[in-house]
């Protein structure tokens, strides 16, 4: 729990614990479910699993497609899982069974979050496709495309409900190739690059005071 910085301080930092081993190679995305218990999408064998504690896991399904890639809570508990390649988005319900929701036209879907009033923002790739789900009583969805950007994959999201950085409900969106920060007005279906990071991809998005924290790839680091 220390940090060495460049010029040798020696510094408290945050402390990092093992909270449970998937065994699987990757994990793309994990979200809590409504136990707290921790629920991983993972590749390359296409298995999605929860984390019971340190030295116990439990896969819930082992799905057709190698690679699952994001996953989002709703706010009946249930879980939505994104398979790749293919574009196939299953629903975990809350009694742990499985069902295929829907199928997107995207190879891979990267990202997705819940907005306020339900809807779920689909970031996709290659195609640089953003895609809304709206879900209906019967648990039906049907799938907007939203928005094509310049970016090859579409790899996070970030809604400002606050208008924290603009109008509420701006959706700030993370691209890769190339490696630009958008802004997409709903309201104006108008989207504009507010940021050239001048690397290959920004993998990530965090909101932080002051600002949005970026991840950055390039091919060396």
């Amino acid at each position: 729990s220390m940090a060495l910085t460049s010029d040798g301080y020696l510094l408290p930092s945050y402390a990092r614990r093992v909270i449970g081993d998937t065994g699987a190679e990757i994990v793309w995305d994990a979200v809590r479910g409504k136990d707290g218990r921790v629920i991983c999408a993972t590749g390359h064998h296409g298995k999605l699993i929860r984390v019971i504690d340190e030295k116990t896991s439990k896969t819930l399904a082992t799905l057709p497609e190698p690679e699952l890639t994001a996953l989002v809570r709703l706010k009946d508990n249930s879980v939505l899982v994104a398979a790749a390649p293919g574009g196939r988005i299953y629903r975990l319900g809350s009694d742990d069974r499985l069902s295929t929701l829907t199928q997107v036209k995207a190879g891979f879907v990267w990202r997705m979050i819940l907005d306020k009033s339900g809807d779920v923002w689909a970031a996709t790739g290659p195609g640089g496709k953003l895609l809304r789900l709206r879900l209906d009583k019967d648990g039906r969805a049907r799938v907007e495309e939203v928005y094509t950007f310049k970016s090859s994959n579409l790899l996070d999201l970030w809604i400002d409900e606050r208008g924290v950085m603009g109008e509420a409900g701006d959706v700030f969106v993370a691209g890769q190739n190339p490696g630009w920060l958008y802004r997409f007005q709903p309201a104006r279906k108008k989207a504009e690059v507010i940021y050239n990071a001048s690397v290959d991809e920004i993998r990530a998005l965090l909101p932080v005071e002051g600002g949005l924290a970026l991840a950055l790839n390039t091919e060396r680091a």
